[in-house]
């Protein structure tokens, strides 16, 4: 499903998905333009499954929030 959606989120849970890409905003190239902070809380309501959380990670500081927000892992791409 689409990570930057949550109705396609949604139809991903409904279709069993082990777990959950979401990309925000500072996703590089990619499609996410939604707050992290809104985004993650929005999914962990009516989603406990693993959560990596895409955008605006570059470095520990963001990481430990991607943690904070309920997330399981955070992806760092275009810092590196």
């Amino acid at each position: 499903g689409d990570g930057t959606r949550l109705d396609m989120l949604h139809a991903s849970v409904a279709a069993r998905a082990d777990g959950l890409v979401l990309l925000t905003a500072g996703a590089g190239g990619q499609t996410g333009w939604l707050n992290p902070f809104a985004f993650v809380r929005a999914v962990r309501a009516f989603f406990d499954g693993p959560i990596v959380l895409a955008g605006g990670i570059s470095d520990g500081h963001a990481l430990r929030a991607a943690e904070a927000l309920g997330c399981d892992l955070a992806y760092m791409g275009t810092r590196f």
